[in-house]
């Protein structure tokens, strides 16, 4: 067995990316990342799809089923204030 280095800044944002897809370890992550990068035969979106981003798009199915939808005024507030989020988690 290999080992890899990571920056503690990398590890982190493996280790939250780990947990949020439902893997058990981060290495079980890493590994699935490299063999997915590396396969030439298809691409793989499934772990984009982790547990609260599914949540997210049944509710925003159960919302349109229901009748209720967003403004684009809306959309755009929530949209800035997701990108406002991940700069803030991704600033050097």
């Amino acid at each position: 067995m290999n080992e890899i280095r990571l920056s503690e800044q990398l590890y982190k944002e493996a280790e939250r990316r780990a947990q949020a897809a439902g893997y058990a370890t981060v290495d079980d992550f890493v590994s699935e990342q490299l063999q997915s990068d590396f396969s030439a035969e298809h691409e793989d979106f499934d772990g984009h799809f982790t547990p609260d981003v599914i949540a997210c798009l049944d509710q925003i199915s159960d919302d349109m089923t229901a009748g209720r939808s967003l403004s684009m005024e809306e959309v755009e507030k929530h949209l800035n204030t997701v990108r406002a989020a991940w700069l803030t988690d991704h600033a050097s």
